[in-house]
């Protein structure tokens, strides 16, 4: 496990540079760039900037080297992404000194305010993403498998306490039956909040924090997305929320089937979504600060203004 105060000493940073075949006596680490589940830094070599990524949420080499399978779709289908550098044993990961990590191509851009540029912008992306249909691609688990939420209110009934596991304990009972699998699959993001977007104006230039991707449900993916925007703006409308929903529509339409299973791929969404907080913050990586995080995210799926789509 990396702790959340990870130190990059020098020797390690020019050791990195050296995996990334960079010149390691020019690089220069610049500054701690945050992440909720991961530690980003930005660092300079050779006169470009790089993202430093330290990976803390269950670090694999083998689930990055399945996301690199999935990165190489995404780009032959114009979806802008930044991708992994690859090292000079060819691989896409540094290891060593406890510190797991990639590095990335910086994209100039910043996150969006969630106005209508934005959510058009992320809208018809997500949903030329929801149109691919590749064949051949790893499975890769993700936060809407029937797996990880079997698992999760698990962990959830051992070691949560009376109210918490009550509050789950609904949430899941509307999902506990339903079989995402016969909806309509497609690559999923799993995670595409405003926050993993990169604008240049109101343009997007890059959708970011691939770690989730998998195939899934399109559905499950859009009503993650509009999770997010709701948790991160206790303000967004009706009419924010028509018109995220035309963009996507606008590129894809939402079959009969997803429609009609909406409320409950919400569910699932929120589920998803709180049972992370709850158990990063109070099981995996104990926080004072952020341990009753997932309330806010459960809270989510009594908005009126989600709901109410169908």
């Amino acid at each position: 496990m990396i702790s959340s105060n990870t130190v990059i000493s020098r020797e390690i940073l020019e050791e990195i540079a050296r995996h990334f075949n960079l010149e390691e006596k020019k690089v220069k680490l610049v500054k701690q760039m945050g992440g909720i589940a991961n530690e980003n830094y930005l660092i300079e070599a050779e006169g470009r900037e790089y993202v430093l990524k330290v990976i803390r949420d269950n670090f694999s080499e083998t689930n990055i080297n399945k996301e690199v399978e999935y990165h190489k779709v995404l780009v032959r289908n114009n979806i802008p992404i930044s991708t992994y550098l690859k090292s000079i044993k060819k691989d896409y990961t540094y290891v060593r000194n406890n510190l797991p990590c990639v590095l990335l191509n910086k994209v100039k851009g910043k996150t969006p305010k969630l106005d209508k540029y934005a959510l058009v912008e992320i809208g018809e992306y997500l949903a030329r993403i929801h149109k691919i249909h590749p064949k051949n691609l790893p499975d890769k688990t993700n936060w809407f498998s029937r797996e990880t939420i079997d698992h999760n209110i698990k962990l959830i009934r051992d070691c949560g306490g009376a109210g918490t596991k009550e509050r789950f304990q609904s949430l899941y009972s509307e999902i506990e039956n339903v079989d995402f699998g016969e909806l309509p699959q497609s690559i999923v993001h799993g995670d595409l909040f405003a926050d993993n977007t990169l604008f240049e104006e109101t343009r997007l230039v890059a959708l970011i924090d691939w770690e989730r991707v998998s195939i899934s449900a399109s559905v499950l993916d859009f009503c993650m997305t509009l999770a997010g925007f709701f948790l991160v703006d206790q303000n967004f409308s009706v009419k924010d929320r028509d018109c995220f929903y035309k963009a996507y529509t606008s590129i894809r339409k939402l079959e009969d089937i997803e429609k009609a299973t909406y409320k409950q791929a919400l569910s699932c969404a929120v589920f998803a979504l709180a049972s992370w907080r709850f158990l990063h913050y109070n099981f995996y990586y104990p926080n004072a600060e952020f341990k009753d995080h997932y309330i806010e995210a459960l809270k989510v799926r009594k908005s009126s203004v989600l709901d109410s789509l169908f």
